[in-house]
């Protein structure tokens, strides 16, 4: 019996995970919708929880909304994270989704302080919106310099 070598079987696969997974750098429009969709739910939670803040009687009654805040923002953040971007921009990207991480935890932090009535473990998050906000402010200006344009509505 015959044995026929693996070789030019495993040199083919091979080339085809290689081919597969190299060289799909997406394009210009191609990341900004990927990144204006990944970033679409933090705008719709943003207002939401802005809406819930102004009808919120006690403190308490905004850990829901923070809690839910919390998890919109690490699902994006895990989003963009498996986003890959074009070379020119992946500083600016890193960025991105460590200021999602970022309002993530602050939001989860409020959440906590929320549920125990503590009103000034809460604050911090105010400051941290802030701080987020000045954020992508500072990344649309830094991406639209590379000619990257993700819309008027696109960061929160």
């Amino acid at each position: 019996m015959r044995r026929r070598s693996a070789g030019p079987l495993c040199l083919l696969l091979l080339g085809a995970v290689t081919v597969i997974g190299c060289g799909d750098e997406l394009s210009k429009e191609d990341y900004t919708t990927q990144v204006r969709d990944a970033i679409q739910p933090v705008v719709e939670t943003s207002q939401a929880l802005a809406t819930d803040a102004q009808g919120a009687t006690s403190v308490e009654d905004l850990s829901a909304p923070l809690e839910e805040a919390e998890s919109t923002y690490s699902e994006t953040a895990s989003t963009l994270e498996e986003i890959d971007p074009p070379d020119e921009v992946e500083d600016l990207h890193e960025r991105l989704v460590t200021a999602h991480e970022s309002i993530a935890e602050a939001a989860g932090d409020a959440a906590e302080a929320a549920a125990e009535g503590d009103e000034t473990g809460v604050m911090p998050f105010e400051e941290a919106g802030t701080a987020y906000q000045e954020e992508l402010t500072s990344l649309e200006t830094d991406y639209q310099e590379q000619e990257y344009d993700f819309g008027a509505a696109a960061m929160p």
